[in-house]
């Protein structure tokens, strides 16, 4: 169950604090800390593994400090465009010969 309440509140759109934010994050995963982990740049994409704790992410060196969710780009390129964020859309894209070229 914690683990299912933590990612809503990961998930969600607040906006905590930096100074409260930065010192839960040292102990737990804030929404600022995962943003990062849906960045549409690579090497953001690859940090943040722990689900309700920070501390396997410095452990393990995949730890990205939660100011840097401040100002994440999200998504995929090339899935921008209106037509691509149907339903529809979104549920074919994954069987789609052009989302597997990308």
């Amino acid at each position: 169950m914690w683990s299912t309440l933590q990612a809503l509140i990961e998930h969600a759109n607040l906006r905590v604090p930096a100074r409260l934010d930065a010192i839960l994050s040292l102990l737990i995963t804030t929404p600022n800390m995962h943003k990062v982990h849906h960045s549409r740049a690579a090497p953001s994409t690859d940090t943040k593994y722990g689900t309700i704790f920070s501390l396997f992410d410095r452990l393990f060196a995949t730890m990205t400090a939660s100011k840097h969710g401040l100002d994440v780009a999200y998504g995929l390129d090339g899935f921008d465009r209106p037509s691509s964020q149907t339903t529809r859309a979104l549920l074919a894209a994954p069987f789609s010969i052009t989302h597997q070229n990308m």
